[in-house]
């Protein structure tokens, strides 16, 4: 393997970091476009408005943040161990970019 090919490990972190978050940025786009305009149209009463946010911040609450911090890791990984190669900075941001969504 030749210094200008980075190690099968790292393009599986790049590959696994890229999918995490962009699936991250898709749910949070969906939930944002289409769940919550969809949740208040036709005007429907306070307790099923509340069971039905709730449902959905269940679900977002254990996927969020799982995905965040596997992209976040991922995106660290590469930042490190990527043979000192000028694109960590990028990596970093990355990183904090993907967990900044985390309250």
């Amino acid at each position: 393997m030749t210094s200008s090919s980075p190690s099968p490990t790292i393009r599986i972190c790049q590959a696994l970091g890229i999918t995490a978050s962009s699936f991250l940025a898709g749910t949070l786009t969906t939930i944002s476009t289409l769940a919550i305009p969809s949740l208040l149209s036709g005007n429907p009463p306070a307790s099923i408005l509340l069971t039905q946010w709730h449902t959905l911040f269940a679900l977002g609450i254990k996927l969020g943040p799982t995905l965040a911090l596997l992209g976040c890791v991922n995106y660290l990984y590469v930042a490190c161990y990527s043979d000192g190669r000028r694109g960590w900075r990028k990596f970093v941001g990355a990183a904090v970019g993907t967990v900044g969504i985390v309250p």
